[in-house]
Formats: C-alpha cells, sequence, structure tokens
C-alpha cells in the first residue's frame, strides 16, 4: 500500500473521495480504499500485542495483494 499523487481518489469499496490522511492506496493494483472500509470488511489486521509497535497488514480487497503500514 502506498503514496496518493495530487489527484482525486475513490474508495473503491464505497466510492467515497479519499484523502492521504484517511485512506491507503494498493502498490499493486492502485485501488484506494478508505482506513474504516478496510477495517469494516476485515481487511486490516493487526500484528503485534503492544499498541505503540503494532504493525498493522492490510490486504487489498481488489487484488488480494498484502502490505503493511
Amino acid at each position: 500500500m502506498g503514496l496518493f499523487s495530487s489527484d482525486t481518489y475513490y474508495c473503491t469499496v464505497c466510492g467515497g473521495e479519499a484523502q492521504s490522511s484517511n485512506a491507503e492506496q494498493c502498490s499493486q493494483c492502485g485501488s484506494v480504499i478508505h482506513h474504516r472500509c478496510l477495517k469494516n470488511t476485515g481487511n486490516a489486521k493487526k500484528e503485534g500485542r503492544f499498541l505503540r509497535s503494532d504493525k498493522v497488514k492490510l490486504r487489498c480487497p481488489d487484488c488480494g495483494n498484502v502490505g503493511s503500514i
């Protein structure tokens, strides 16, 4: 999952406008998904037990690519 350019993007799950502060873009297929949509669809999971050190694994609902933030 990667960063945005200056273009306007829309979430592939809900269709709402996405910004870099509230969404991720898949590095493989380019789909944009809101953080809340990733969480609501079960495509975001924490790896660690400690809040500060947790890495979150994200799975793209369109292509299945797995990334982390």
